[in-house]
């Protein structure tokens, strides 16, 4: 693929489902990629990751924030140029290629 943007939902413990690594020419930490808001379960949390995607089709104020660190993405301290997320076209270039998006536990999120 000539871009890839991963948005990890489940990356971190012992029996999550998914990967914390950065992967991807962009990859999006919704609320830090662990324990999403509403879930109860890693599969709740892991099943997010297409359900954000799927809502940034329609949703193009799904925006994620720019982290220099991880420290400043598992702090909550990413700040900058906000970038949306999933199915928005446009040239998606920068300097960070980490973000994190808060989101809230339904949808629109």
């Amino acid at each position: 693929a000539a871009y890839v943007e991963v948005i990890h939902t489940d990356g971190s413990g012992l029996f999550s489902n998914g990967i914390g690594t950065a992967l991807g020419d962009i990859d999006i930490y919704a609320n830090g990629g662990s324990n999403q808001p509403g879930c109860l379960t890693n599969t709740c949390s892991h099943e997010r990751a297409y359900e954000l995607f799927a809502a940034s089709m329609y949703n193009t104020n799904l925006n994620a924030a720019p982290c220099s660190s991880s420290t400043q993405l598992n702090l909550n301290l990413c700040r900058g140029n906000p970038l949306p997320i999933g199915g928005v076209r446009l040239s998606k270039t920068g300097s960070s290629r980490i973000y994190r998006i808060n989101t809230k536990r339904n949808y629109p999120f």
